[in-house]
């Protein structure tokens, strides 16, 4: 199931983008983070699991008021997330971030179960 998620960040409050439901993986093949704010800022956008990050996809990345940032893969994946997973994205300061990610998510029947270890 192809999906797109979006959230808008207004303060610096972390967000939870979505999260991979049980039995179920998701292959991220695109990422949007536009700034409509009125000031330049900087957006932490990344990859969680048991609340840790796993892997930063935006690190303090600074987005000029106007701007955009955007990963693809002509329409490969990027990331794959597995149940449980989050994707997380806050804010350096306030303003107004559209932060939007492209994925598909397909049904994971067969797992590893010390795959994370």
């Amino acid at each position: 199931m192809l999906a797109t998620k979006h959230v808008t960040l207004t303060d610096t409050t972390l967000q939870e983008v979505f999260a991979i439901p049980s039995g179920f993986l998701a292959h991220i093949t695109y990422v949007f983070v536009a700034n409509h704010g009125g000031s330049t800022n900087s957006i932490d956008l990344y990859w969680d699991d048991a609340s840790v990050p796993q892997v930063y996809i935006f690190d303090g990345t600074t987005v000029n008021q106007g701007d955009r940032v955007t990963l693809g893969n002509n329409g490969g994946p990027l990331f794959v997330l597995h149940e449980g997973e989050t994707i997380q994205a806050q804010a350096s300061g306030a303003g107004n971030f559209e932060v939007v990610v492209t994925f598909d998510l397909q049904y994971n029947p067969f797992g590893f179960t010390n795959f994370n270890q």
